[in-house]
């Protein structure tokens, strides 16, 4: 319409208008733009009424937000003010500003480091190649209540019926004396171990060999594969320690490989010998004691190893019940049974670690609320006012 404001700003303030105010402001506005169109023209009151429009529509939408804001902070129980005089606060106080940062600092890094230490502590894997898929058959005899290890004839049985697990062997710690040419005598433990072992921990050698499958047969020469504290503390590093022996008890080996420093597989162990026990003529539930330990064939799972070694333990039970009608074998990580917290000296530990770790983070939380109102006690007058 001819002699009208601009469309476009009358659309402006229609949307961006109370409805209790639109009326008013619409006539008042459009009465001023007529006088000042016949005052100062056309062009300058449709861009004067232009700016009037975007003046009041920016007023009300800020007056919107500020309203929602109020509402949003009395439902929340915090504002904006207390927002900005919180930082007023850090700014004019910077010694309990760095006091307070460091408080939640230490509080942040204890409760990581108390989850670390708990998820460790729980949930164990041994520092090799896949740790977490190394696993041990721990056998549970219903009828004494207890672990039953005497398990060279189920060994064989495992190893050849069970599908989820690979490299299934055992090992067991034997006390001897090691006499090594131009040194003294010295009680060593040796762990007397299936050659799998060494493919279970998947470390190479620093020198020589692994132990190999036919180091297990009662003809084989004996051999010993040494780690490398032994290496250097008994044998000076000799480079050429593959052509030299070492006398466990009263059997002399030839030393056939090094380890690397750090490898201690199965248990902190330093020395090596092959497990010279032939599973397929023991006796059930008869000969030494022995752990089981193995790998989680590719694509399996715990869960899919035990349904599996729980229906060939039942077949076991079922042909020799005499024996074992109250044997139960079970799939557990390697680390379960050192870190057992079912256990009840274990899970005390474990309760007193979470005690302890809650107790720091309530002395850090109680030191920084002293802080905070002693600095409130200080400003009672002020906040009187």
């Amino acid at each position: 319409m001819k002699g009208a404001p601009p469309r476009l700003a009358r659309w402006i303030l229609e949307r961006a208008l109370p409805d209790d105010v639109r009326e008013d402001v619409s006539g008042d506005l459009e009465e001023n733009f007529r006088r000042r169109r016949r005052t100062v023209g056309a062009i300058r009151s449709r861009l004067w009424y232009l700016a009037q429009a975007l003046s009041f529509a920016t007023h009300f939408f800020a007056e919107r937000l500020r309203n929602r804001s109020r509402a949003a902070d009395m439902s929340t129980g915090f504002s904006w003010m207390d927002f900005k005089l919180g930082f007023r606060m850090l700014v004019r106080y910077p010694g309990l500003t760095l006091v307070g940062v460091f408080g939640m600092a230490m509080a942040i890094a204890i409760a990581a480091g108390a989850s670390s230490i708990i998820n460790r502590f729980t949930d164990p894997a041994l520092p090799l190649d896949a740790g977490d898929r190394i696993i041990t058959v721990l056998t549970w005899d219903a009828a004494k209540n207890g672990p039953e290890r005497r398990v060279l004839h189920d060994l064989l049985i495992w190893r050849r019926d069970v599908k989820s697990l690979v490299d299934v062997g055992a090992y067991r710690q034997v006390g001897r004396n090691l006499i090594a040419s131009g040194g003294q005598p010295e009680s060593v433990r040796v762990a007397e171990m299936s050659a799998s072992g060494f493919r279970v921990a998947r470390v190479a050698p620093m020198m020589g060999r692994h132990l190999l499958d036919g180091d297990e047969r009662e003809a084989a020469p004996p051999v010993v594969v040494i780690g490398y504290d032994l290496w250097k503390s008994r044998f000076d590093g000799d480079p050429t320690i593959l052509s030299r022996t070492l006398q466990l008890g009263s059997l002399t080996y030839s030393i056939v490989g090094v380890m690397p420093e750090g490898f201690a597989f199965p248990i902190n162990h330093r020395i090596w010998i092959p497990l010279k026990v032939n599973p397929a003529s023991s006796v059930r539930l008869k000969g030494p004691d022995v752990l089981v330990f193995g790998r989680l064939a590719p694509g399996s799972t715990l869960e899919t190893a035990q349904s599996e070694l729980t229906s060939v333990g039942q077949q076991t039970a079922a042909a020799f019940p005499s024996t074992h009608e109250k044997i139960r074998p079970r799939v557990l990580p390697y680390t379960y049974p050192f870190f057992d917290i079912r256990n009840a000296e274990t899970g005390r530990l474990y309760r007193s670690v979470k005690y302890l770790m809650s107790l720091l983070l309530l002395v850090v939380c109680v030191n920084v609320s002293i802080l905070v109102y002693a600095r409130t006690a200080t400003r009672q007058g002020e906040i009187a006012v």
